[in-house]
């Protein structure tokens, strides 16, 4: 197991490190969620200001199907665009099977191997700089890594264990918050296109059936067959 004076400073302070250090990486977790959040609120928002817009163009339009191929055209999009997000956490869903880990497990494995990977950062930084010392600090630095030094890899796996927690819980309120405009777009539609007035009141098009409906219709131009009307009525 590899030693390091760094592990050994880390461990001595770890009591006052910890909270800046969870501070710290909720800092990164909730901007860069945020961030999400934001620009998904940005999208799902044109989306449904869209879609309202062709609620109000309805009355001058030939008949209330110009509207709602539109509108579910939109939502297919939505689904496209929610599909490439999500894309980079699928590639990782292979790793997570082989692993057999769950989402507390990797959140302290990825803490774990960021903690040890600046450990040796840092026991690096320490070697260099004893190395432009001279000959008496670079061995009082080996007999200090002799007599001193802690495995690197304990005192990780334990400052993981202790921030896994806290990082987890921040992470979970941060991607709610984030998922509030995707829910919103989704109820947009639902008011506009079935209570709004575009389809009859007993017709049944949910977002995923909305999703279906432009392939449908173009099934149907192509070969003649009525997908559409078994889409709404369910």
């Amino acid at each position: 197991m590899t030693t390091s004076i760094a592990a050994r400073l880390l461990t001595m302070l770890r009591g006052s490190l910890e909270e800046p250090i969870a501070d710290i990486a909720n800092a990164l977790v909730s901007e860069r969620l945020l961030r999400w959040a934001g620009h998904e609120a940005l999208i799902a928002m044109s989306a449904a200001a869209a879609i309202y817009a062709i609620l109000l163009a309805v009355p001058y339009l030939p008949s209330e199907e110009w509207g709602v191929l539109p509108a579910c055209t939109i939502i297919l999009a939505f689904f496209v665009h929610i599909g490439w997000s999500l894309w980079p956490v699928a590639t990782t869903l292979p790793l997570w099977w082989r692993l057999r880990v769950g989402p507390r497990q990797a959140v302290r494995l990825v803490l774990f191997r960021t903690i040890a990977r600046l450990l040796h950062e840092m026991e690096g930084g320490i070697q260099s700089w004893a190395d432009t010392r001279g000959f008496v600090t670079r061995n009082a630095l080996a007999v200090a890594q002799w007599t001193s030094a802690t495995p690197s890899d304990r005192i990780a796996w334990q400052l993981a264990d202790a921030l896994e927690p806290r990082i987890l819980r921040h992470a979970v309120r941060a991607a709610i918050l984030a998922l509030g405009p995707i829910v919103l777009m989704f109820w947009v539609f639902r008011w506009v296109v079935v209570y709004g007035g575009l389809l009859d009141r007993a017709a049944h098009l949910g977002p995923i059936d909305a999703a279906v409906y432009p392939i449908a219709a173009v099934i149907d131009l192509i070969a003649g067959t009525d997908l559409r009307a078994m889409l709404k009525g369910g």
